[in-house]
């Protein structure tokens, strides 16, 4: 690594501050396993934390086998979030040691799922792919699934790919093909019949050029010779007419129907193959560019329909320092600062903190060093907007509670600060559809009058008005 170090920052303004700090890094085989255990360990926690907040998730299990001859169960996870936001993972990847059965399919996932105390009851889905062990109606996993009491009732698809090359398969249209093969190879398997026909197509202006050389090849190749073919049947026939070969049978109607049905049976499977693959979406021209895995394709994309974009990326600045990268703070609107942000007002609720905690040097010398990137607000902020935002959005939350709940009671109980104000605070209690007791803070006020039955009473009706609209069931 410091070859690699010396040659990419030996120019560099800071490059020996650099290469120094560099060269001090732990780079010992069991210093490295301990933090990649160590990232493992975190991803996992992040995983956790997901299936514990998700709304909703689907699952799609793969069964192949490696270069070892052990057959590997992955399964990815598609996660639903409150907000509709949506995060698909690899949950796990399972070795299957012995045979790869229905059963042991389903022994394997289900141990893992009970292990790692997945929540099933969210289960919405799930997507197979690989053998038929999977689908068997029997036997199969997802019958052994659907017939598992702690699994919810839920819908289960296999992959469409398999379904695209039945369709392939089962079309029975060989006495197109065949004919279509043995004229495209004919003229284009001798040299001086190909350059006579390109020469045909150039008089008669045809609509291509020539014609694609054909292969036992995938239906997606398949599907574009079939397509230039029947663009080119009329000078096809002529050329084969002229040559003093038999073209009957392009001049046979119902075979030249079977002909263009098939061309376009060909062209729709194409398409959903090509909609499967990885595209990119560019947001000026909204075309789709093929990226797998790599940015070629896109980039050149941008330079040929784009050059100016192009170029301003070209000269939009060299590449970021290590320093630049360190020192550039977070935006305020970005998702960590936001999330920081919120978790500063929900401290300052929770612990019954002053405002002014947020300007206190300890405070803020704690989130420098926990997020060197994230600027505290100022606390006028947090007065104005980012405690009423977590106000309007908790009380939304109890709301929404005491809606669901089929009964409610409140307590008041009174009590004196030690600035010898008076309080009253209201809770609202209820039980749950699991049968658990619920309760809320509704609000806490002033209470300027003594504690007599009268003015608690005036208090606990004026918060009854006010919440009325979140349940009738007071």
């Amino acid at each position: 690594m410091m070859i690699v170090a010396n040659t990419v920052f030996k120019d560099e303004k800071h490059g020996p501050e650099v290469i120094s700090a560099l060269s001090d890094v732990q780079l010992g085989a069991s210093t490295m396993a301990r933090r990649v255990t160590t990232m493992s360990e975190n991803l996992t926690e992040q995983l956790d934390r997901d299936l514990a907040t998700c709304k909703w998730f689907s699952v799609q299990c793969d069964e192949s086998v490696d270069n070892t001859s052990t057959a590997q169960l992955m399964i990815f996870i598609r996660m639903v979030f409150d907000d509709f936001s949506t995060k698909e993972e690899l949950l796990t990847l399972l070795p299957l040691k012995t045979t790869t059965r229905g059963i042991d399919i389903y022994n394997a996932v289900k141990s893992y799922f009970v292990e790692k105390k997945v929540p099933l009851e969210k289960l919405v889905s799930v997507t197979t792919d690989g053998a038929p062990a999977m689908t068997g109606r029997h036997a199969g996993f997802i019958a052994q699934c659907k017939g598992d009491p702690d699994f919810p009732k839920f819908l289960n698809y296999h992959c469409i790919i398999h379904q695209q090359a039945l369709c392939a398969k089962v079309t029975g249209f060989d006495h197109v093909m065949n004919p279509v093969v043995k004229i495209i190879n004919g003229i284009r398997s001798k040299a001086k019949q190909h350059r006579m026909f390109k020469v045909l197509l150039e008089e008669l202006s045809a609509e291509y050029g020539d014609l694609l050389l054909h292969t036992e090849i995938r239906w997606l190749s398949r599907g574009r010779i079939l397509q230039r073919f029947l663009s080119l049947l009329g000078e096809i026939k002529e050329f084969m007419q002229s040559k003093g070969e038999d073209a009957s049978l392009l001049e046979d109607t119902e075979w030249t129907l079977d002909l263009a049905f098939l061309t376009d049976i060909t062209e729709k499977l194409n398409y959903l193959n090509r909609e499967l693959q990885d595209y990119a979406i560019y947001k000026n021209c909204l075309a789709k560019v093929k990226y797998n895995g790599n940015t070629t394709n896109m980039r050149s994309h941008l330079f040929r329909h784009h050059p100016d974009l192009a170029s301003e990326e070209k000269t939009a600045g060299s590449q970021p320092t290590i320093d630049s990268v360190f020192k550039a703070k977070l935006p305020f609107a970005s998702p960590r600062a936001a999330s920081i942000t919120k978790s500063i007002a929900g401290f300052i609720c929770k612990d019954l903190r002053p405002y002014s905690v947020v300007e206190n040097e300890g405070f803020r010398r704690m989130l420098t060093t926990l997020e060197p990137r994230y600027e505290v607000p100022s606390r006028r902020y947090f007065t104005d907007k980012a405690i009423p935002a977590l106000y309007a959005e908790t009380r939304a939350k109890v709301e929404d509670a005491l809606q669901s709940a089929e009964r409610v009671a409140l307590t008041c109980d009174g009590w004196t600060s030690r600035a010898t104000e008076s309080y009253v605070t209201i809770t609202a209690h209820f039980i749950d559809n699991n049968w658990e007791l619920q309760s809320y803070v509704l609000q806490t006020r002033v209470m300027h009058e003594s504690h007599t039955g009268a003015h608690m009473a005036e208090v606990l009706e004026k918060a009854t008005v006010e919440w009325k609209r979140a349940s009738s069931s007071y």
